[in-house]
């Protein structure tokens, strides 16, 4: 005992064998259900249509209101030289001078140019020196031509005095001698809503104090204004500043950036080398990045951008920054964040309605000036001395998008729990339309995307669409792939699945190269045999972290959710884009998601198409065999989706009245059958759903009578076909040459039916009439009342919990009524939601797991130092001492007289587990006898009770009961907080004689036997009937069955007395490795328990002996320990840890006692009982502590 604890502390787990049969309990996933499919939203607002809501409304018409009056000041303004005089980064005064025109015009003119190059196909008319009169003419004259769309008004009143404190502006009069108020709301009154108001002149914001006073922001909610500064403010007069900085800002926002940062931020020393003639002459193109001003744009829209989604409310942002339409007011808003940010430093704080918070100290504005400075730095080698552009010189791009990348990146590792806006999501979507930076950023946006549905919503609200409907290259395909099934996941609605399918380049038809690298997706269809030059998806970099067989199972998925939206428009397209031949061979791939959605999508490919099931139903060997045998699959999720895809391929029986059709609807039901009791729930609501589908198919309903003689076989799944299985294609509208694929388009239900010429007997009923006549007469009848028994099975299983779906289906059946859609495309489509790249642990998990694991060793410690002390406990070598009666304890758990027929101890917790004969599952603390939880189990009555998940914080637990069910429970009813859920449940067997059972840890199976004629062993992570082993016939009556922790050892003891050991690795022949059997009189076995590492079996039997076993001598009695033989043995356990028999004698209410012996067959000490009256009892494996009834013993 020392050295086992010794071990233990040591940590190392190759000498500790409790450790080690600890590592063998791996944890239970719990198995996939119908809960995920009716899983709340968790983002409901986000996850609204991210298209509605926005104003469509367009900006094309601008008038511009320019006040300068030229070379006079306003009264109530002091001007001293210097100040600022700019107007358009031109002085007015020199303009006239030079050009003998009006310095306003030349004004008007250049500020109609600034305003184009915002929006280029906008109307702009510059309005100058206006009277009172001519405005109003010229307003109502833009309302008339905008009708509808926005207007936008531009005023310039730097040549007339200060906007009043109600809300008056100034214009002229006829003569141009007076001055003449205006007030804002005959303004608005002749220019209509909507509009926008931009508003260059001191004291703008009392304009903005006007319309809030008079409530003008809610009865004009359409309408913008932006104020060049808040109320008693002037505007700036420094003279290294043009007059209309608000202007400049807003029209002209990266050369109001460069002379800003040059002169006003006192840069200019750092760099001297810089002039400000470099300052107006830096090189390129805005619409070109590759050069430095096309890049500061690029750079610039990504800041103010980032910004934006950073510090404004969604709904605002969505209006200001992510209009339908309106890019002229996203410009200006953009804009309008430099001008903030600039003219607060002059001591002006422009405003605007609707309101904007804060965002000149963002600290984004600093990478922008950083991207400035990178910009300037490079100016004295890029331009030559006369201002042209060195072409010796190599431009050295700026850095900021790189550095935004790689922050992004650090968010998703790090910061995406602290931090729920990730500030460069802009900059990532900016980065889509570089090719720079586009793979890197298509990744980023992948993993970010992955993080959940959240996230999805984010990106679509911040105009991710746009971009991805663009990328389509060949190179990008796998990447393409992944980002739009996370955003259909999240957004499938109508708009969205139009971008799939757009007609000049549908993203959806180039995810099939991801499929079949041969398939041309640059050309329209055609029937000739597929050649390919682009280079193939094999070729395509694959996104880190995903595989081609997920990256196939996302363009299943997408393909499914085309046809679900869309109908049977996406089924032509995908029938003629050639779907079905890499379909068909993905069915047989190794990925069960890739073969679960290739199932669903060849069944949305079907549905309701009669052309396209027939061609199906014409090459039954090669598809509904295919199909057959994913119903065997491992993994409950492929054979859901080949029973879902059976359904959508029967009833064509019924509909054409041709026997080769039925034929095969009692073939497909064949196969169905064979899955009727299938362990999953899914798949078995899958089943019920295909069964319902032939009573819809064939217009009856549930209990329908059958008219008496007409008797049929069942027609088995091996039946062979009648059609030309050699070449089916010569009896329909496919080609030979493309293996499936249709030579014209599939038929809408509008267009006329065509003539079909058959050069066979499939579908000509001529001389064959009366032989297909019989058939349908011996068949249908038949087929009605197989589908009827297998409802009505199904239909009485247990578990009323998890029939719900099945009898609300079952009703509908009845009453005539459609089934709708199958649950299992929600169910599939939750499981795509889980991360693809976040496939680690998280940190809080991972570190709650290792606190649980470390706190489960100090326990296991703690017994084993309190075992040590215990001297007189058993051990291999030596002899036994007598345990004392007065360590000897008996502690009632329960107050109730009620029988407990089966019961559980907890490994690592004081806590117990007791089920008592009305289903009640009661947990109980051992240490103050206090309940924890109750729950009430709806089956029969439970016979073993199985803890699993014990090293875990969420516990499991599997029931089984006396109608053969078997159930899986969890929740936190183990854990004290409340009631156990149900899972999963299923029936293992019918009405059984006897149930046993043994669960075996190391790979979650239940070892059950209901049926005196085979061990059933079920995987119940799969929920499949994993092996079934044979009983021999001279077997009589199994009564027990222990497996080993460690290997796949089975043992059962039998009535007759007789002990067999399987060996479940063995072959299908070769299971049972040994048989033994006692000589003389039969005596029934009682329990048996394995010692593997010894190669020891002990068994236990009614009269009292306990018999040893050598599993090396197969019918060779090892040892017999028969000094209690006189007794009756009703329970006898072995301890886990310790050479320790548990032996209760007695039954039914009489007294009995239990007897500790050890394995050298010496008694240890014994407590009576005031009853013996269940023989279900439960030792712990590391403890002496046992439940006997609903009492503790411990010693």
């Amino acid at each position: 005992m020392k050295s086992m604890v010794r071990a233990a502390q040591s940590g190392n787990d190759g000498d500790n064998k409790v450790l080690k049969e600890m590592a063998l309990c791996r944890l239970f996933k719990k198995p996939m259900t119908w809960g995920t499919a009716e899983r709340v939203e968790v983002v409901k607002k986000a996850l609204q249509d991210w298209r509605s809501g926005k104003d469509r409304t367009k900006t094309m018409h601008i008038l511009l209101l320019l006040c300068l009056n030229v070379g006079i000041d306003p009264p109530d303004v002091l001007r001293v030289d210097p100040c600022a005089k700019l107007e358009c980064w031109t002085d007015p005064l020199l303009a006239q001078s030079k050009m003998l025109t009006k310095g306003s015009e030349v004004i008007g003119e250049l500020l109609t140019e600034q305003y184009k190059s915002l929006q280029r196909n906008v109307s702009c008319k510059p309005c100058l020196e206006l009277s009172v009169e001519d405005l109003k003419y010229n307003l109502q004259a833009v309302r008339n031509k905008a009708k509808d769309s926005r207007v936008l008004i531009h005023y310039n009143g730097h040549g007339v005095p200060r906007v009043t404190q109600f809300g008056e502006l100034w214009f002229f009069d006829p003569d141009h001698t007076k001055y003449i108020p205006i007030t804002i709301t005959d303004i608005m009154g002749c220019v209509g809503s909507p509009a926008i108001y931009v508003l260059d002149c001191s004291n703008a914001g009392a304009i903005l104090h006007y319309w809030y006073k008079h409530n003008f922001h809610q009865s004009r909610q359409r309408d913008i204004l932006i104020c060049a500064c808040r109320r008693h403010e002037d505007l700036p007069l420094n003279p290294v500043l043009p007059a209309d900085l608000l202007t400049s800002c807003l029209t002209t926002p990266i050369r109001a950036s460069l002379e800003w940062y040059y002169h006003y931020s006192q840069r200019e020393c750092l760099l001297p080398n810089v002039t400000k003639a470099m300052i107006q002459a830096v090189p390129g193109v805005a619409g070109d990045r590759k050069t430095p001003l096309g890049e500061l744009n690029w750079i610039f829209t990504a800041v103010t951008d980032a910004i934006a989604w950073c510090t404004l409310p969604r709904e605002l942002f969505h209006r200001l920054f992510r209009p339908r339409n309106d890019m002229l007011l996203v410009a200006l808003f953009r804009n309008f964040l430099l001008a903030d940010r600039i003219m607060r430093e002059t001591g002006c704080t422009p405003l605007t309605h609707p309101p904007l918070p804060e965002t000149h100290t963002h600290p984004l504005w600093e990478a922008w000036e950083l991207a400035l400075e990178g910009i300037l730095s490079q100016l004295p080698k890029m331009l030559n001395p006369d201002l042209s552009v060195n072409l010796s010189y190599v431009y050295k791009p700026s850095t900021f998008f790189t550095e935004q990348l790689t922050a992004f990146a650090i968010w998703i590792d790090f910061g995406c729990k602290s931090s729920p806006i990730p500030d460069q999501l802009p900059c990532i979507i900016q980065g889509l339309s570089s090719h720079q930076y586009r793979v890197r950023s298509l990744r980023l946006l992948a993993r970010y995307l992955d993080l959940g549905s959240w996230a999805v919503a984010d990106a679509l609200s911040c105009g991710v669409m746009p971009y991805i409907k663009l990328l389509h290259q060949a190179d990008l395909v796998n990447y393409m792939v992944v980002i739009w099934a996370k955003i259909l996941l999240v957004d499938s609605t109508e708009l969205t699945l139009l971008d799939l399918i757009r007609p000049q380049t549908p993203p959806a038809r180039k995810f099939l190269k991801v499929l079949n690298p041969a398939l041309d997706c640059t050309t329209e269809p055609t029937t000739e045999p597929i050649t390919s030059t682009e280079p193939t998806a094999d070729a395509a970099p694959l996104m880190e972290g995903t595989s081609r067989e997920q990256c196939k199972a996302m363009v299943f998925f997408i393909l499914s959710t085309l046809m679900v939206g869309k109908g049977q428009e996406a089924q032509s397209l995908c029938w003629n884009w050639g779907v079905l031949p890499p379909l068909l061979e993905c069915l047989t791939a190794s990925n069960p998601q890739l073969q679960a959605w290739a199932c669903i999508c060849l069944a949305r490919l079907v549905k309701d198409s009669p052309t396209a099931m027939e061609y199906c139903l014409i090459t039954r060997e090669v598809h509904i065999t295919i199909l057959h045998k994913l119903l065997e699959d491992p993994s409950q999720q492929v054979r859901a989706a080949a029973c879902y895809c059976l359904s959508q391929l029967v009833g064509l029986g019924a509909a054409k009245l041709h026997s080769t059709y039925l034929y095969t609807d009692v073939t497909i039901l064949g196969y169905l059958l064979e899955v009727a009791n299938d362990p999953s729930p899914v798949v078995r609501e899958e089943v019920f759903y295909a069964l319902s589908c032939y009573f819809l198919a064939y217009g009856i309903t549930p209990g329908a009578a059958i008219l008496k003689g007409n008797e049929g076989l069942l027609q088995r799944p091996d039946t062979k076909s009648t059609l030309h299985v050699d070449n089916p294609t010569t009896n329909f509208h496919f080609t030979d040459k493309q293996q499936g694929m249709p030579m014209m388009p599939i038929r809408s239900p509008d267009d006329p039916e065509p003539v079909v010429e058959t050069g066979g007997d499939l579908l000509e009923v001529d001389d064959a009439e009366g032989e297909h006549e019989q058939n349908m007469v011996k068949l249908r009848p038949r087929l009605i009342v197989d589908v009827n028994e297998a409802l009505n099975k199904m239909m009485g299983d247990c578990y009323p919990p998890l029939n719900a779906r099945i009898k609300e289906n079952h009703k509908k059946i009845t009453a005539g009524e459609a089934l709708g859609e199958s649950r299992l495309y929600g169910v599939m489509q939750a499981q795509l939601e889980n991360p693809l790249f976040r496939v680690e642990e998280p940190v809080s998990s991972l570190e709650k797991r290792k606190f649980r694991e470390q706190l489960n060793k100090d326990t296991l410690l703690t017994y084993l130092n309190r075992a040590a002390e215990k001297s007189y406990l058993p051990s291999v070598s030596g002899p036994a001492e007598k345990i004392p009666k007065e360590t000897v304890t008996l502690t009632p758990l329960l107050s109730s007289n009620t029988p407990i027929i089966s019961s559980a101890l907890r490994t690592f917790t004081p806590q117990a587990l007791l089920v008592d004969s009305s289903n009640n599952i009661t947990l109980v603390d051992t240490v103050t006898a206090a309940t924890l939880s109750h729950t009430q189990h709806p089956g029969a009555k439970i016979t073993h009770t199985f803890l699993i998940n014990e090293g875990a914080d969420t516990l499991s637990l599997v029931l089984t009961d006396a109608a053969g069910g078997v159930s899986v429970y969890s929740g936190h009813g183990l854990n004290g907080k409340g009631p156990m859920q149900l899972d999963t449940a299923f029936t293992a067997a019918h009405n059984p004689a006897r149930v046993c059972a043994d669960w075996q840890p190391s790979d979650h199976t239940l070892v059950y036997s209901g049926d005196a004629m085979k061990i059933s062993i079920y995987s119940m992570e799969e929920e499949r009937l994993q092996q079934t082993i044979g009983l021999p016939a001279r077997a009589v009556g199994l009564n027990a069955l222990r497996t080993d922790a460690g290997s796949r050892s089975i043992a059962g003891g039998f009535e007759d007395g007789s002990v067999r050991y399987w060996d479940a690795r063995a072959g299908e022949a070769h299971h049972l490795f040994a048989w033994f059997l006692a000589t003389g009189a039969h005596d029934p076995v009682v329990d048996v328990h394995m010692k593997m590492a010894n190669h020891i079996l002990y068994s236990m039997h009614r009269s009292g002996s306990v018999k040893v076993w050598d599993l090396r001598a197969a019918r060779t009695e090892c040892r017999k320990m028969d000094a209690y033989k006189s007794k009756t043995l009703s329970f006898g356990h072995l301890h886990h840890t310790y050479p320790l028999f548990f032996c209760g004698y007695g039954g039914g209410n009489a007294p009995g006692k239990v007897e500790f012996l050890s394995t050298r067959n010496e008694l240890l000490g014994e407590m009576p009982l005031p009853k013996l009256a269940s023989a279900r009892t439960s030792v712990h494996p590391y403890q002496t502590t046992m439940l006997v009834d609903k009492f503790l013993l411990s010693f």
